[in-house]
C-alpha cells in the first residue's frame, strides 16, 4: 500500500488511533461493569443469606427442621438459587435443605466446605454464600448455592449494548 500524499498517511494513522481508543474504552467498560455486577450479585445473595440465617435462629435453637425448611423455601422466588442448606456444625451435619425444582434430584455440589472466616466464594459457574445462624454458642450456618448464569447473561447483554453504543460514535 503506497500513499502519494502525507494527508492519506495521517488519515490512516488517525483512523487507527481512534479505532484502538474505542476498543480500549470498550474493554475497560466491560471489565469495570463485570466487576460491579459480580460485587452486586454477591452482596445481594449475601444479604438474603444473612436475613434468612437471622430469621432461622429459633428453628435451629429449638431443633425444628420443618420451620427451617419453610424459611429456606422462601428462596424459591429467586430463580438463581440452586440450593440452600442449614448445617448445624462445622462437620456439615445437614439440618434442613431447599433444592430448586430446576435441578436433578441427585444434585450435590462437591466443592470444599467453607474455610474459616470465608463468607462467599465464586466457584465454576456458581456463587457460594455462607451466613452464620446467631444463637447460643452453636456453630450452625446457612449455605446458599446460586447459579451465575443470570449474571453472565446480564454481562453479555451489557457488553453488547456498550459495543453497539460505541460503534455509533
Amino acid at each position: 500500500m503506497t500513499f502519494k500524499h502525507i494527508r492519506s498517511k495521517l488519515l490512516l494513522l488517525f483512523s487507527l488511533a481512534v479505532t484502538a481508543s474505542v476498543l480500549l474504552v470498550l474493554a475497560l467498560m466491560v471489565w469495570l461493569q463485570t466487576h460491579l455486577i459480580r460485587a452486586e450479585w454477591q452482596a445481594s445473595l449475601q444479604a438474603q443469606a444473612s436475613l434468612i440465617a437471622h430469621n432461622s435462629q429459633a428453628a435451629i435453637d429449638f431443633q425444628d427442621p420443618r420451620e427451617a425448611s419453610r424459611l429456606l423455601h422462601s428462596l424459591e422466588n429467586n430463580p438463581a438459587i440452586l440450593q440452600a442448606s442449614f448445617y448445624t456444625d462445622s462437620n456439615r451435619i445437614l439440618f434442613a435443605r431447599y433444592q430448586s425444582p430446576r435441578l436433578a434430584a441427585d444434585f450435590e455440589f462437591t466443592d470444599a466446605p467453607q474455610r474459616s472466616g470465608e463468607t462467599f466464594r465464586f466457584s465454576d459457574n456458581r456463587l457460594l454464600v455462607w451466613a452464620p445462624v446467631p444463637g447460643d454458642s452453636n456453630e450452625a450456618y446457612l449455605e446458599i448455592i446460586g447459579s451465575l448464569a443470570p449474571m453472565q447473561h446480564a454481562i453479555r447483554q451489557m457488553a453488547l449494548k456498550t459495543a453497539l453504543y460505541l460503534s455509533t460514535l
